[in-house]
């Protein structure tokens, strides 16, 4: 889980060099104002620092996203049924889980995150408890151990554990402006410090979440064997993130978004035209059970700066993929009531 993946490397160069830039800096500054300058002993206390810096970051990443979150950790005897499952699949993978924890939002999501220990931490919605049937609960479940057998969750639970930390400056702002309650001028001067941490860490954060997305799928679809489980846990997740366009999805959710099993932000923004995508295949969404056909426009949503990043494949994109990968196991591909060709 964390094994430096090569597509990383760039990204975690980069990631040092903004440190080693700004550690540089302020050793040339406070040394300077203490010793003579030495360009050698500032160089050398520039990397150490930001050795040290990104190691804090890499051992506090995990807590950083669980302490933001604030689940309620469920033990096997709360619910033998979804550990039983969660158990299943994680002996064929080859991974243990100790840790599984519920999010008190109505909003069907799952959120899996590195851990030190070895097996990754899996967090569900309560929204995503009672609106998925069994199939699609053990599809997600693939789908976060696909993910945590990528290579890249480490490096993305790091990354996120920065983005909560600028979340922690700017989350007055983003929760006035979702709000419309009105945004102050403090929150403002908040929200343009914790930008920094934001702008710096982002394109990072995307290196390391998109393709743990795309791993998570794939492993999805073969692991189960069950593309139509895979893909009305899509639906329902985009159907069921769609009802709920303020709140958490807009907040809570915008640093640790890339560890989800769906972005909130492309899901309220691709919903209408996954419905659409869905009925072109003849997929009747209003007979699905859990379905709430929610089409609200996402031109109607006035997104802050902090949503607009792109943390994974679209979920349009991911349906057309699983849509061609589940006809090759499974033809017609079965949808609801639908047959798809």
């Amino acid at each position: 889980m964390w094994r430096l993946k090569a597509r990383l490397r760039p990204a975690i160069a980069i990631h040092f060099a903004i440190h080693f830039a700004f550690f540089f800096t302020l050793s040339w500054v406070l040394l300077s104002l203490l010793l003579r300058f030495d360009p050698v002993t500032v160089t050398a206390a520039g990397f150490l620092v930001s050795v040290a810096s990104l190691a804090v970051e890499l051992l506090m990443g995990s807590s950083q996203v669980v302490n933001h979150l604030d689940p309620r950790w469920l033990d096997e005897a709360a619910d033998p049924v979804l550990w039983a499952l969660i158990q299943g699949e994680a002996g064929r993978a080859g991974i243990k889980i100790t840790k599984v924890g519920v999010i008190d939002s109505e909003s069907p999501n799952a959120v899996t995150v590195a851990s030190l220990t070895g097996g990754p931490v899996l967090l569900f919605t309560r929204g995503l408890m009672h609106r998925l049937s069994y199939r699609e609960m053990r599809a997600v479940i693939a789908y976060m151990i696909g993910a945590s057998k990528s290579g890249f969750l480490g490096a993305a639970t790091m990354f996120t554990g920065l983005l909560i930390l600028s979340y922690r400056l700017t989350g007055r702002y983003i929760a006035r402006r979702v709000g419309n309650g009105g945004e102050r001028l403090f929150d403002k001067a908040l929200a343009a410090l914790g930008y920094i941490p934001f702008a710096l860490t982002v394109s990072q954060y995307v290196t390391a979440t998109r393709p743990t997305s795309s791993w998570g799928d794939r492993y999805a679809v073969d692991q189960t064997g069950d593309p139509s489980a895979y893909l009305m846990a899509l639906l329902k997740v985009a159907d069921g993130t769609a009802s709920h366009p303020e709140g958490e999805n807009r907040t809570l959710f915008t640093p640790v978004k890339g560890l989800m099993f769906m972005d909130p932000t492309m899901a309220l923004r691709d919903n209408p035209s996954l419905v659409d995508e869905a009925r072109r295949h003849g997929i009747r969404l209003e007979m699905i059970h859990g379905y709430g056909l929610e089409t609200m426009e996402s031109s109607g949503i006035e997104y802050h700066v902090f949503e607009w990043f792109w943390s994974q494949p679209s979920p349009l994109e991911r349906f057309r993929w699983a849509i061609g990968a589940g006809k090759k196991m499974e033809s017609p591909l079965k949808m609801g009531l639908a047959w798809i060709e």
